[in-house]
């Protein structure tokens, strides 16, 4: 694809990208999720060691998330018994609605599938994310109303999601 017929780019990482015009898109936290089945599978009801150990389903890009959430918290969490690549977010929450494992997921990406009840966030531990979506508009893109708008509208969006 030829970049220069793009005016605006929403991209995720830390925000250090040459470009002059950089808006956040927010900061993201994301939480442990899976089937509400596979949940009610642990005898004792899940907890953060269990999930830990159980099958997991790692989105590409997140491979330390399991062991932040476990600095995060002060625990020893185990390693997972299996982990199970996905390419994108979608994906991996394609597979755990389908009662595939645990993983630790972006809330705005899970939350569509926690509020129909497709997953379930059992435990409370949530986790910051060291990377976020920003708006970027190219280096030659002239400032215009169109740009504006798009701009507020899109980070007033996010704002309430």
């Amino acid at each position: 694809m030829d970049g220069a017929s793009i005016d605006l780019d929403i991209r995720y990482g830390t925000g250090d990208w040459p470009e002059p015009q950089i808006w956040s898109l927010g900061i993201e936290r994301a939480t442990v999720v899976c089937h509400p089945d596979y949940a009610a599978g642990f005898r004792d009801g899940p907890t953060i060691e269990a999930l830990a150990a159980g099958d997991v389903v790692q989105v590409t890009g997140s491979e330390k998330d399991w062991d932040r959430l476990s600095a995060r918290f002060d625990l020893d969490l185990p390693v997972p018994a299996q982990r199970i690549k996905a390419d994108s977010s979608l994906i991996a929450l394609q597979m755990l609605a389908s009662g595939q494992g645990s993983a630790i997921i972006i809330w705005r990406f899970a939350q569509r599938y926690l509020d129909q009840g497709l997953l379930v966030s059992p435990l409370p531990y949530e986790l910051q994310m060291d990377q976020g979506f920003y708006l970027i508009a190219r280096e030659d893109t002239k400032r215009s109303i169109e740009i504006d708008r798009f701009r507020d509208w899109l980070t007033t969006s996010v704002a309430r999601a």
